[in-house]
């Protein structure tokens, strides 16, 4: 069992190291949400420009900044810009793309819950 003076300072140990685990769970949850909006404003942009917009939806999908970003939140956006560019093929080519289009759909529903997994509101 601690003393007094020794849970004292497990006690400062702890308050000083707060900070330091704050601004870590204030990073992935600023990350989180930043990338967030950053899709839904190019999904906006992509629904106004219809079909034309896929491959510039894409692009800007990949040009999104993942710095900070859990690596499965980063993974996540990845495979979400990739299912984009193989249903842009698709299309292009005149294919059928019902199974591209799950195939975003699925990239697409993954890619959110990973994000709600760490889009807390910063403290």
């Amino acid at each position: 069992m601690a003393t007094k003076p020794a849970r004292i300072i497990i006690l400062a140990a702890l308050l000083l190291l707060l900070p330091f685990i704050f601004r870590a769970v204030n990073s992935k949850s600023n990350a989180a949400n930043r990338i967030l909006s950053e899709v839904a404003k190019a999904e906006r942009q992509v629904k106004s420009a219809g079909l034309s917009g896929i491959d510039q939806f894409a692009k800007d999908l990949r040009s999104i900044n993942t710095a900070d970003a859990p690596p499965r939140l980063s993974r996540a956006l990845s495979d979400y810009a990739s299912a984009v560019e193989a249903n842009g093929a698709i299309r292009q080519a005149g294919g059928n793309a019902t199974e591209s289009n799950e195939a975003v759909a699925t990239a697409k529903r993954v890619f959110v819950d990973e994000a709600a997994k760490h889009r807390g509101q910063p403290f």
